[in-house]
């Protein structure tokens, strides 16, 4: 029953408690005005990504703010998802970071390498799905899926093939 809606000025929490009162919105305590591209909730924290100034967190116990801006430039951040030790966080443009739940600490960062075809498809990150085998699912916005085994290093590009009709 508790929501979280960003604008380009605020972060809001929204709870709805009982029938005679609807809900209550509650702006949080962001100390930046920032214009909130996606939002995501982990447990007590709250993944906050920006069309330009980067990944934050705020810690939804005490309402202490933390930057990721040490390793994420400033780009959109699409989307957050998480795994069973790491949050993946999806940039428009400087690909997939991969970062521990616990320290936020940078564990690895999937970007695209035109001589590696084991790298992934694209940087420009769309969304994000982690499957019931903890496969990662990369959907780039001009070439295709990548797949992410987390048992293999190696990416696999899912892509159509030119005049391939499935």
């Amino acid at each position: 029953n508790t929501f979280y809606a960003g604008t380009n000025t605020h972060i809001y929490k929204i709870v709805y408690e009982q029938a005679n009162k609807p809900y209550s919105v509650q702006v949080l305590n962001f100390p930046f005005e920032v214009r909130t591209e996606s939002l995501y909730q982990s447990g007590k924290k709250l993944y906050i990504g920006t069309f330009s100034d980067g990944a934050f967190t705020i810690d939804l116990m005490d309402g202490k703010v933390s930057s990721f801006n040490s390793f994420v430039p400033s780009v959109p951040v699409r989307t957050f998802i998480e795994t069973n030790h790491s949050v993946l966080i999806a940039t428009d443009g400087s690909g997939v970071y991969e970062v521990d739940k616990i320290n936020h600490e940078l564990i690895n960062r999937y970007i695209t390498n035109e001589d590696d075809e084991r790298s992934l498809s694209g940087n420009t990150v769309s969304d994000i799905y982690v499957d019931e085998r903890n496969g990662i699912w990369i959907s780039t916005y001009t070439n295709g899926i990548s797949y992410l085994d987390s048992g293999n290093p190696d990416i696999n590009w899912v892509k159509h093939g030119h005049n391939n009709r499935n």
